[in-house]
């Protein structure tokens, strides 16, 4: 749950700065369009990086299962002393082993996150605002 959670606060801190900067040099006439396109392009880089993240937790998942369920086994005495032949046992062995595999499956999806930030983060030198721009003023009234 913290992850998602740091997760979810990155992306808002990382949104609206760079939005700010993505439209800070749209003409005033054109910025209407650029917004629309800006978020046309956020929703559907979204979309995508969402079902590829989901895809792959999906294939981890199940390698990971068959991983840890590879090391289940009634020759091991820890598990022949607990099972003895009960479906209820069986079926609750099954779902820690799926527990276990999601939370591998998880773990790899995070560092794959991660390592995606960290190969994207030297795009921020392209944020940069030119030394030599002059900033306006603009002032808005509310009718």
């Amino acid at each position: 749950m913290i992850p998602l959670v740091i997760t979810g606060f990155g992306f808002a801190a990382l949104f609206i700065p760079l939005t700010t900067v993505a439209l800070s040099h749209t003409p005033r006439p054109q910025l209407a369009d650029a917004a629309g396109l800006s978020s046309f392009v956020r929703q559907i880089g979204g979309s995508i990086g969402l079902t590829i993240f989901a895809t792959l937790l999906g294939n981890y998942s199940k390698a990971a299962d068959a991983g840890v369920g590879a090391h289940v086994s009634l020759l091991r005495p820890e598990l022949a002393n607990i099972v003895a032949s009960s479906e209820v046992v069986l079926r609750g062995l099954a779902g820690r082993v799926a527990r276990q595999g999601a939370v591998l499956a998880y773990e790899k999806i995070f560092l794959l996150q991660a390592v995606t930030f960290i190969v994207v983060l030297p795009l921020l030198f392209f944020l940069r605002q030119p030394k030599n721009a002059q900033t306006q003023h603009v002032e808005m009234t509310v009718e």
